[in-house]
């Protein structure tokens, strides 16, 4: 791990709290929690966080499963069935990790007066559908969002968005800034999941871009992906300051 500009904590903040790796001002009005892909808090992960930081943003990165660090999708998978923070293949079931994250969101705004927009990618895509409806999140990002797995044929596959219908309803109904991104080849995250969110959400809500790949944001990084990521971010906080 390059630790330059990182630092480490727990929330809470005890031997049992989660463990939290942010990076950039924490005084700053556009904070993001940043959920880490199937493979780990890996080093390309931090480095987007420092890429996001870098446009103003303190980003908070916590661990939903494995060590910091790393970046097997192999470790991971063991991990998050053996963890179950995500609902991995069940359907309408709200992720254990909402509930921390619903805590964490509001210890943000406690601190920072600032409610975070949070970005899920991957097997944690979908856990956006459940907080985004909270008082304490300003705005959602769903990247490629995998789970639950199912094999990209089926009709559950593109019905499914890994949360309840229920939290998916209130989110639509929340009205918040929200953009959902798949690569179009991306055989992992469903051309019809994203074409469901579209239909759920509308039209502009979602961007698929050319080409094959998985991650939209990390490892197969897209421009234009993370330009509708900092777009998303400043119209929930306004641009950022120079």
């Amino acid at each position: 791990m390059n630790a330059e500009g990182f630092t480490r904590s727990r929330f809470p903040d005890d031997d049992s709290g989660r463990e939290v790796v942010t990076v950039g001002d924490p005084k700053s009005s556009r904070p993001v929690i940043l959920l880490h892909e199937l493979g780990g808090l890996s080093q390309p992960t931090m480095d987007y966080a420092a890429m996001l930081a870098a446009s103003g943003c303190v980003v908070h990165m916590p661990l939903v499963f494995g060590s910091v660090g790393q970046g097997s999708t192999l470790k991971g998978a063991v991990q998050l069935c053996w963890g179950r923070q995500l609902t991995l293949l069940l359907s309408d079931r709200r992720p254990k990790l909402a509930g921390w994250l619903a805590e964490f969101s509001r210890h943000i705004v406690e601190r920072a007066g600032h409610a975070p927009v949070v970005i899920g990618m991957c097997a944690t895509g979908g856990v956006v559908f459940s907080v985004m409806m909270l008082d304490s999140v300003g705005g959602a990002v769903a990247a490629q969002p995998s789970l639950p797995f199912r094999p990209s044929w089926t009709t559950f596959s593109t019905s499914n968005l890994g949360s309840t219908s229920e939290d998916v309803e209130a989110s639509i109904a929340s009205g918040k800034p929200f953009v959902g991104l798949r690569f179009q080849q991306d055989g992992m995250c469903p051309a019809g999941r994203l074409t469901k969110i579209a239909e759920l959400f509308g039209e502009d809500s979602t961007l698929e871009i050319d080409g094959g790949g998985h991650s939209t944001l990390v490892y197969e990084h897209s421009e234009e992906a993370h330009a509708s990521v900092l777009a998303l971010l400043d119209e929930v906080f306004g641009p950022a300051s120079e």
